[in-house]
């Protein structure tokens, strides 16, 4: 899949997550929005449409849209704000995705994109932008369908146990059957990310949830991520969020 022209690559503006019981009072955004349905089923009202969503489902709001969020019990939704000249629709809709997985995947990317901050985050995350935006066209053009290749599925799931082992590129493309150079497409196609951007991403989300535990030290959490060296995991947190894990933790845990 070849790289888009830079004058249409999405840029991302805000992305989060809302999970728990709450509900989100009346908002607007001055960019388009992307909301999606992981768990449980919520109402959102706008001035044009109500809508009744339940997982799987994603919401577009165009930019201008005061909306709210009303939960019913536990609720969890994934939500990006974006720019692209390649979004047209012009009303608040809701489409039931097929390929929720490969959505609620590039939301997440996102959310953790942003929350990183990292140097090469904006243009995986305009990569990413461009494939969930293509997905949603995608349930406009029946005949068209987006979907992660089946292996690149397989190595999420199994990173997610593995994340505090020694990782290279030849140990991902091992553990699923492809060549280093196969696995190294398959992941810029798809996630517009290498492999190995991709296991630090996921090792810094883990280190943020190791984080808010106040009886971990840096020091026990290091290896958790699969740094071996505490010192290389400081300098890599601190590269991803501009604070070293010890200052992040002040801010971020009450």
């Amino acid at each position: 899949m070849p790289r888009r022209s830079i004058q249409h690559v999405p840029q991302l503006r805000f992305a989060g997550e809302h999970d728990g019981v709450g509900d989100v009072a009346f908002h607007d955004h001055p960019v388009p929005e992307l909301i999606l349905v992981v768990k449980g089923e919520c109402r959102t009202e706008t001035s044009a449409a109500n809508f009744h969503s339940q997982p799987g489902d994603l919401l577009c709001i165009p930019a201008g849209v005061s909306h709210n969020q009303i939960d019913f019990g536990d609720v969890r939704t994934l939500y990006v704000g974006f720019e692209s000249s390649r979004f047209n629709i012009k009303q608040p809709c809701q489409f039931r995705m097929t390929c929720r997985e490969l959505i609620e995947h590039s939301l997440w990317m996102l959310f953790e994109l942003h929350t990183c901050q990292w140097s090469g985050g904006q243009s995986s995350a305009g990569h990413l932008l461009a494939l969930l935006l293509d997905a949603v066209h995608g349930v406009q053009t029946p005949d068209q369908k987006a979907t992660l290749p089946r292996r690149l599925v397989d190595l999420q799931h199994w990173l997610e146990t593995h994340l505090d082992g020694e990782l290279s590129v030849e140990r991902l493309a091992e553990q699923v059957g492809l060549s280093a150079s196969r696995l190294f497409q398959l992941f810029e196609n798809h996630l517009g990310l290498s492999p190995m951007q991709y296991v630090q991403i996921q090792r810094m989300a883990r280190a943020r949830q190791y984080l808010m535990d106040p009886y971990l030290t840096v020091k026990q959490i290091a290896p958790l991520c699969g740094y071996s060296d505490v010192n290389l995991f400081i300098r890599t947190f601190r590269r991803h969020h501009q604070l070293p894990p010890r200052r992040w933790r002040l801010k971020n845990c009450v």
